[in-house]
Parts: structure tokens; C-alpha cells; sequence
């Protein structure tokens, strides 16, 4: 390229900045078509008013935030639909484009009249308030922005301000029938007044008791907190369909009572009442959903009526029945300390040792209780697993309590007993006679205490729970922690060895440095004693006897005595009682092996 057309690229570009540059001085002198805040410097977050006059339609509202949030203030208080709200006052935060003083008055025309008019009202922390003033004209011919006028000058806007302002009062107001919250909730009643249209005891009382719930109408039953919970959350979600009735807000036109009896709500068929833990309490009168599945709405102390339908309002009427606890066991397993199986006369108490390691005692009717060593873990899971999983299936209305659960008659069920979290807490359930229901497994009848209902659950369920406190016996009569051990005492006659477990982990014989290599073939087990069966009745003289006394770092002491009978066979007997056929054999020549040096 020649030097001539350099030189001439050169002062074509330099011409074109200068335009540029000297175009932008116009702009910025003249704020033509530049970028602002609809709103100015005004605080979005300090609005506490809005009012909106539609011009065009002739209708206005207006809002306020108050104590308790934002409220429609005009044309009538009430509660504001907080996400169509959050929505507008999100519209009014958006950039406006400037128009040049040239061009507004051929913009005149948009604002006569205009759409809508806005009063946007701030306060700050002193208390002082500021209000700006926003007037809504036409719609650009793109149909997708529109002008504004606004502090002294004109402006365009998106659309998306017009289009929440499209809104009616209607749209504005909060759909919501009932403003609770259900963590708060301490007591709900339902009343059933249509006794020709519905069983009475579709009414009911429920109060939260502890971190529970408690119906103590018409029955006695405890309720299942967590489906409480799902249902009155289901009342909170109930929605307003429709407004029937609102009583008159200017102060000049005489007021007159609302004819309830136009919506049958001078004689409801169902009366609402609930009361938070703070002592607010609600009430909502309620007529016609049962046969139209639409039901007008009205509280006691006002004259508004609403209508409420659809599946939201399923909720409405549900039967209490829904919500009662049907669950066999209310604690986590870890917090179980001990299972009382309740066999007629005797008990089989199924006692935590330690984790996951239970201890078995027999008591009889007189509260003799028999040690009978430790349980078979895997029966110990079978039981809980058939507490944990069991369920109440159903409630028999018909039958009562007092009848088949009497008194003075022997029970069979369980009794747990409970720690942790639950402090000294007992749940009791007992099982009783078989039932046949049509289409099921075979029943039994179910009652816990202090309630009224009768229900059912399967028949296996006592099948587990009855099983004798013999076939609970694991063969494993003790296992223990060797570094928990401090010494080892064996006493054959006159002559006795004792072993102490040193720090470095070794077994020495009291008085020796050396390592106690005779104990290997012993130590296991006596760690983990088992059994090959028990014996019962009454013990005979043995022979030969050795006494064995493990002890722990705090003192605890595990002991037992091993002798042979009169056939020769050995036989031990723990220090709490418990008789039984060693499963090794060679346990106590090992022991007598001891005393050879």
C-alpha cells in the first residue's frame, strides 16, 4: 500500500473519532437516551408505601408495611399476596432510558390521560419520610416498553411495571385461609354440627403434649406428631378461591351485619379452633363443602366471607382417625436400656450390658428374679425388628377396652424401658385375643395404656414376644476386654496362682519378671467363656474344683467354679449362678495344668 493511502486511512480514522467524541459530549450534556434508576436515588429498601391509581380503569390500590409485613391498605385492609407484591415493588427496580427534552412533547398524547399513577413512599431511620411520584403513560408501538414521567423528566421503561399493574385487587389479596404456623400449634378442635350428613365423631380435640400429640376427644389416643405436622401444614396451604362478602371500610356508609344464613354460615356445619403456643386463638365457621366440595368461610369476629374447594381443601376433613400413632416402638434402639417381655405370670427382662450386648433375667410373679446369663444377640434383634417394624393396622370402634383388657387378668406384651433422650420414660402395649378379619392375616387385639382405643396388629407379633426365657440364653457366658483386665486369680485347693497384666500387655505371674507362657492355651478361653448347654435343677457335689477370679481395672470381678461331676464330665458354675456344660472341655485340665511346677 502506497504512503498516500496510509496518510488518507489515517485522516478518515482521526475525522470519524472526532465525530464520535463530539456526538457523546451532546449526549452526556443533554442525557439523550442515557441509562438511570427509575427510581433515582430513592432506597428500594426503604419503601414503605405504594399507592396506585389506575387512571384508565378507574380503580386504585394501595399498599403499606406495617408491623406485621406488608398489607393492602386501599380500597380495603387486608392481608397482601406477599410473592405478587415482592414481584411489583422488583418491577419498579430497573433502569430507565432518558428521552431528550426535544422529543417529549410529541410524547404528550401517551399521558392524556395516563394508564396509572404511582406514589412511592420511603422513610428513613429518623422517621422522615419521601415520596415520588410515577406517571404511567401508553405503550411504545413495540409493545414491549412505555413511557414514564418521572422527576421532571421522561423516561422509557420495560413493560413488566405495566404488567403487575394489570393486576386487580382481587389478584393482590392473599390467598391464604389460615395465617398459622404449625410449629407453633398447641391445641386444634374440630366441631361436626351436620349430624345428618356425617358421624358425629368426625369432631375432635388434640392437644401437643410433651414433644407429642395427645386426642383427648372422642377417644384417648396418642397422635402421630409427624402426621399432625403434615396435616396442619395442609390447613396453612388451604386457599381462598373466592371472596363472597366484605363488609364496607368507609367510616360514612353505615355498616349492617353480613346475612350469614345467604352461605348457611348463621348455622355452620363445621367449627374450626386452634390456639398457639403464644395464646392466640382462631376460630373459622364453615357450611356447605361436604356435598359440594366448595365451602363458605367466615370467622366469628368479622363479617368477611370467603370460599374455599379443590384438594387443598381436602385437608378440611380429613377424619382424626388419619393421624393417630400406629408406630409399636417411639425411641431409637440405642436409647432402649432394657426390653420386658410380658409372658402371663413371668417376665423376661432383656437388660443393655453394654452396646449391643444384652443381659437375660427370669421374673417370676412373685419378682424373683433369675440371672440367666446373656442373651442370644440374634433373638435380641428379632425382637426389636418385630417392634420396629410392626404397625397398629387398624382401630376396632366397637370393642372396648375395659372389656378386653380387664384389670385383674394377666398381660401379655412388652414394656420398654427407655433412657437418653427419653429419660425414665416406660412404654407399655399389651396383646390380647385373636381376631379374624376379613381379607387380612390372622389379628390380635392391641391397647396401650391409658387410652381408650382398641387396635389390632398380627398375630406373629406375640409369637415373638412369647417365647420362653430359655430359648433366649446365648451359649457365650461372658466376653471380656482383655486390656480392661488387671489380674487373674486361680485357687485349686490350698494352692492358688496369681497373674498380673502388665502395661506392655503381658501376662506375668506375681513375683516373676518372665511372661506367663502357660497361660496361652488358657487365656482365650477364659476371655470368652461359652457354655455347650445349661444345667438345671439342683447342683450336685463335684470333684476336683477350680475357682477362677478375673478382675477389672475398677475392681469389677467375672468368676466361676469348674469341677468334675460324679461321670467325670465337667461343670461350671459362674459367680451369678449360672450352671452349665463348658463348650471346651480341656478348660479344666488346662487350669490344673498351672499347679504342675
Amino acid at each position: 500500500m502506497s504512503r498516500g493511502s496510509l496518510l488518507f486511512l489515517a485522516l478518515l480514522v482521526g475525522t470519524l473519532s472526532f465525530f464520535i467524541l463530539q456526538q457523546k459530549e451532546v449526549e452526556d450534556e443533554t442525557r439523550f437516551h442515557t441509562e438511570e434508576r427509575l427510581l433515582g436515588d430513592l432506597d428500594p429498601g426503604r419503601i414503605v408505601k405504594v399507592f396506585v391509581d389506575h387512571t384508565d380503569r378507574e380503580e386504585y390500590l394501595g399498599f403499606e408495611l406495617g408491623p406485621q409485613g406488608w398489607m393492602l391498605s386501599d380500597p380495603l385492609p387486608y392481608p397482601v399476596d406477599r410473592a405478587l407484591l415482592g414481584a411489583l415493588l422488583k418491577s419498579l427496580v430497573q433502569n430507565a432510558r432518558f428521552v431528550a427534552t426535544a422529543e417529549e412533547a410529541d410524547l404528550d398524547g401517551s399521558f392524556e390521560p395516563p394508564r396509572a399513577t404511582l406514589r412511592i413512599t420511603t422513610r428513613d431511620e429518623a422517621g422522615e419520610e419521601r415520596e415520588l411520584e410515577l406517571v404511567l403513560g401508553a405503550l411504545d408501538v413495540d409493545g414491549m416498553s412505555q413511557y414514564v414521567r418521572t422527576r421532571g423528566g421522561t423516561y422509557r421503561i420495560l413493560r413488566t411495571l405495566d404488567t403487575m399493574l394489570q393486576r386487580s385487587v382481587r389478584d393482590f389479596r392473599s390467598k391464604q385461609l389460615l395465617g398459622l404456623n404449625p410449629e407453633t400449634i398447641v391445641r386444634v378442635g374440630r366441631t361436626w354440627k351436620g349430624l345428618d350428613k356425617m358421624n358425629p365423631d368426625f369432631s375432635f380435640i388434640a392437644e401437643r403434649k410433651g414433644g407429642g400429640w395427645q386426642l383427648i376427644s372422642p377417644e384417648r389416643v396418642r397422635m402421630d406428631p409427624f402426621g399432625m405436622l403434615l396435616w396442619l401444614k395442609g390447613l396453612s396451604g388451604v386457599d381462598i378461591q373466592g371472596f363472597a362478602y366484605d363488609p364496607p371500610t368507609d367510616k360514612d356508609v353505615a355498616d349492617f351485619e353480613a346475612p350469614l344464613e345467604r352461605w348457611d354460615l348463621d348455622h355452620p356445619e363445621m367449627i374450626f379452633e386452634w390456639e398457639s403456643s403464644a395464646g392466640a386463638k382462631e376460630t373459622l365457621l364453615m357450611s356447605g363443602g361436604y356435598e359440594s366440595g366448595y365451602w363458605s368461610v367466615t370467622r366469628p369476629a368479622g363479617q368477611r366471607v370467603v370460599g374455599v374447594g379443590g384438594k387443598s381443601a381436602d385437608a378440611l376433613i380429613q377424619h382424626w382417625t388419619d393421624f393417630t400413632d400406629r408406630t409399636l416402638i417411639h425411641a431409637f434402639r440405642a436409647d432402649v436400656d432394657a426390653i420386658r417381655l410380658l409372658q402371663g405370670p413371668n417376665t423376661v427382662r432383656l437388660h443393655r450390658i453394654k452396646g449391643e450386648t444384652f443381659g437375660l433375667e427370669l421374673i417370676n410373679s412373685e419378682g424373683q428374679t433369675e440371672n440367666l446369663g446373656l442373651a442370644n444377640p440374634v433373638l435380641v434383634d428379632r425382637v426389636f425388628g418385630s417392634l420396629e417394624n410392626g404397625i397398629i393396622d387398624g382401630w376396632e370402634r366397637e370393642l372396648v377396652a375395659a372389656d378386653e383388657f380387664p384389670p385383674a387378668a394377666e398381660r401379655w406384651g412388652y414394656a420398654l424401658e427407655l433412657g437418653g433422650i427419653h429419660g425414665d420414660d416406660v412404654q407399655v402395649a399389651w396383646v390380647g385375643r385373636e381376631l379374624f378379619v376379613d381379607g387380612a392375616d390372622l389379628m390380635r387385639t392391641y391397647f396401650r395404656p391409658g387410652e381408650t382405643l382398641v387396635g389390632r396388629v398380627e398375630a406373629s407379633l406375640l409369637e415373638v414376644l412369647s417365647m420362653p426365657a430359655a430359648d433366649f440364653r446365648s451359649l457365650d457366658l461372658w466376653s471380656l476386654d482383655e486390656v480392661r483386665l488387671v489380674q487373674l486369680d486361680v485357687r485349686w485347693g490350698d494352692l492358688t496362682r496369681t497373674y498380673e497384666r502388665k502395661i506392655q500387655g503381658t501376662w506375668r505371674r506375681k513375683g516373676q519378671e518372665r511372661s506367663a507362657t502357660e497361660l496361652l492355651d488358657v487365656l482365650d478361653m477364659l476371655f470368652f467363656l461359652s457354655a455347650e448347654s445349661y444345667l438345671d435343677g439342683t447342683a450336685g457335689p463335684l470333684d476336683q474344683n477350680v475357682e477362677v477370679v478375673l478382675t477389672g481395672q475398677r475392681g469389677q470381678t467375672h468368676s466361676f467354679v469348674l469341677g468334675l461331676d460324679s461321670a467325670g464330665q465337667p461343670v461350671l458354675e459362674t459367680g451369678e449362678g449360672i450352671r452349665a456344660i463348658p463348650a471346651k472341655d480341656s478348660l479344666h485340665r488346662a487350669l490344673i495344668a498351672l499347679f504342675r511346677d
